[in-house]
């Protein structure tokens, strides 16, 4: 052990109050740095979701239209238009057993295709026909925690009701913060949707 080591090792040991106030200060002042990077980070990560979603710039809400593909591809072809979607959005009541809850229903026309606001499969499988995806802000906000295999009943616009089973969880910006916020949030096939909803579109 050199001379100075030892020196070194003897100071430490001789006061080891300051010694640790130092390290601690040292620490303090690299994980200080480290917050800087935070805000570059999260935007990075932000804009890298808005991305991947493909998040809308503009959002248009209509009554009851129907728009065929010849239509959607017309409004694709408008100069300043990098794509166009177009789906049904139906706000209702959830009914699991006993329990009801504000639900919104989202249409999702094909999740092999979406060319806006992508519904991403988090796990399960591609809703068909009579089935949906829970978003997992539900159950952090409380609202609906079921998962795959659980059956929910939906109120529709004339007061029957369809039987919706869970067949995975998924979700999309520009939905899951309505489920943080206002109400439950269900992805389901856009016909099962205009079922509901009494709708063509």
């Amino acid at each position: 052990m050199t001379v100075l080591r030892r020196k070194s090792w003897h100071d430490l040991r001789r006061r080891p109050a300051r010694s640790a106030f130092t390290v601690a200060t040292i620490a303090a002042a690299v994980a200080g740095l480290s917050l800087f990077a935070m805000p570059t980070l999260m935007d990075r990560a932000m804009a890298d979701r808005i991305a991947e979603d493909r998040l809308h710039d503009v959002q248009l809400y209509t009554g009851d239209v129907v728009l065929d593909e010849t239509d959607l591809r017309s409004l694709a072809d408008v100069a300043g238009v990098a794509a166009v979607g177009a789906r049904t959005v139906y706000p209702s009541r959830l009914f699991v057993g006993d329990r009801r809850e504000d639900v919104l229903v989202v249409g999702v026309p094909s999740c092999d295709d979406q060319p806006v606001n992508v519904v991403g499969i988090d796990s399960g499988t591609a809703p068909t026909a009579g089935e949906a995806l829970t978003d997992p802000q539900n159950a952090r906000s409380g609202r609906f925690s079921g998962d795959v295999g659980t059956r929910v009943r939906v109120e529709g616009v004339a007061g029957a009701f369809s039987e919706v089973r869970i067949a995975g969880r998924g979700d999309t910006m520009v939905f899951s913060q309505v489920a943080v916020e206002e109400r439950a949030v269900l992805y389901a096939p856009q016909p099962t949707v205009n079922e509901m909803a009494g709708a063509r579109g």
